[in-house]
């Protein structure tokens, strides 16, 4: 390793004696140093040439360039045990890798580099680009048939209870920035030229949460409270949801950017549960109700200016990681309203677009339903029949319609009217598609779910979300699955 060392810089500094002398560097040098110095020496051996063996300044540099530097050059490419140079079309490989430690620690992490090569190869200020970053350090020599270990954190690596670990002399370097995701990704090693030896691209093996845990809202710039004696401030909150089939245990999932925050030891979400992270659950709770699931606080504030929200599971690989902008939607900005994700099971990358999001029906976003639903009810009822549950409470049906009162809420329809309905129709039954038409409802999302069963416990969507900003006739397309003989459909409205 020595020695590939001794070679590369005798290549580089010293140079062949081929090499023309206008670009023999050392000579160079000196040169630029006698421009410097010179007149000063003159001077002084003008005034000191009588002590020792005089010797000008233009005979010391001829010596040195003339005699000397020629005489070691000969010297060390004369040597036997000095290897010879190696051409610029080296090849390394990638070897094995661990992006999901059994410890749970992403800082047990590594990737290796295999020299396949029977000679040494130096690799200073090589580098690493793609999901991980490192440049190796000046005097990286990787063995002939040697492998390099490379992690984000040394100490770390050397505390891994498995092999490869501490202990086991092998040949490490760190530390690198980034991290080798479980979602799969890229990673590419260069050398100093900037060309490009290999790469690794892995499949990856995502989390659960990675898979199933998304930010669906984000209320950065709450509505005025001022008639609550409330601070606004005060009143920020995200909603994080399980979109997943199965329970999520989110338990040490965490914010670094933006805001701080880690959920508690236990904290498992339901298939479809939301969970609010209010910078004060006590405010939030008096401020929208006590029937949502509040964790929190959070340190920090959510930019009223939009920023960067980085979301980590429990074991520290990254969820989500995107940038919010408060010009996106001006409502959101100065009237109260959040920013609600307008299909959370599209791609985690489609996060920090704002095709992605949308305004949520509500001021005060999906916390202030209840408040919505009182003056629903205080609309649609008088006095004495909001005292009477049986005539405007939730279940009840005031127009006996079939839809209870909350279900009219949610719809958009009048409670007291049961002519009042959304006018559902199909219209268009052609080959592999149809149109549905009915009246919708400023503030709502409609969107068309399928199954091949009536009574089926799971459907999926038939079509992307359409969120109306305006009540009116609107008429959705939907595509019929190939090769299905029967098939049912149903209308979802949701706020």
């Amino acid at each position: 390793m020595y020695l590939r060392r001794l070679r590369i810089l005798i290549d580089e500094l010293l140079q062949f004696a081929a090499t023309p002398a206008p670009e023999l560097r050392y000579e160079k040098r000196i040169r630029e140093l006698y421009a410097q110095i010179g007149p000063d020496a003159a001077l002084d051996f003008a005034k000191w040439a009588t002590w020792g063996t005089p010797q000008t300044m233009p005979q010391a540099l001829g010596i040195l360039t003339n005699d000397y530097m020629p005489k070691r050059r000969n010297f060390l490419y004369a040597q036997r045990d000095i290897p010879t140079a190696i051409t610029n079309d080296i090849t390394l490989n990638f070897g094995s890798f661990d992006f999901n430690p059994s410890s749970g620690l992403q800082s047990h992490e590594y990737l290796t580099i295999f020299n396949p090569n029977n000679y040494a190869v130096d690799i200073s200020g090589w580098t690493l680009e793609g999901g991980v970053q490192h440049h190796f350090a000046s005097g990286t020599v990787l063995p002939a048939s040697g492998t390099l270990y490379v992690s984000p954190d040394v100490n770390a690596f050397r505390q891994r209870l498995i092999a490869p670990k501490g202990g086991q002399g092998l040949f490490v370097q760190g530390n690198y920035q980034g991290q080798l995701s479980a979602r799969g990704d890229l990673v590419i090693l260069r050398d100093r030229g900037g060309r490009v030896v290999n790469s690794m691209n892995y499949a990856g093996q995502p989390t659960d949460a990675q898979q199933f845990l998304r930010v669906t809202e984000i209320m950065y710039a709450p509505p005025d409270s001022s008639g609550s004696g409330l601070p606004r401030e005060e009143l920020e909150y995200l909603v994080l949801k399980n979109t997943g089939p199965a329970p999520l245990d989110i338990s040490g999932s965490h914010f670094e950017n933006g805001i701080t925050f880690a959920f508690d030891a236990e904290t498992v979400l339901a298939p479809g549960q939301s969970i609010y992270i209010a910078k004060n659950p006590t405010l939030f709770s008096i401020y929208n109700g006590t029937n949502f699931w509040v964790a929190g606080p959070y340190l920090g504030q959510l930019s009223n200016e939009g920023e960067r929200l980085e979301l980590y599971d429990g074991v520290g690989e990254k969820v989500l990681d995107f940038s919010y902008g408060n010009q996106w939607y001006p409502l959101t900005d100065s009237q109260g309203y959040s920013l609600v994700i307008q299909n959370e099971n599209a791609s985690y990358t489609s996060w920090a677009d704002k095709i992605a999001w949308t305004v949520s029906p509500l001021i005060g976003g999906s916390a202030a339903i209840n408040i919505a639903w009182n003056n629903y009810q205080t609309f649609y009822f008088s006095e004495p029949e909001l005292a009477d549950v049986n005539v405007s409470g939730m279940l009840a049906d005031a127009d006996d319609d079939g839809l209870s009162n909350y279900d009219e809420f949610l719809v958009g329809t009048n409670p007291r009217d049961a002519q009042s309905n959304l006018g559902f129709s199909l219209l268009g039954l052609e080959q592999g598609k149809f149109s549905v038409r009915f009246f919708s409802v400023s503030g709502r999302a409609y969107s068309v779910w399928t199954a091949d069963d009536l009574s089926a416990t799971e459907w999926s969507p038939a079509n992307s979300t359409t969120r109306v900003t305006e009540s009116g006739i609107i008429q959705l397309e939907v595509s019929t699955p190939p090769g299905k003989r029967s098939q049912y459909f149903k209308l979802r409205v949701s706020l």
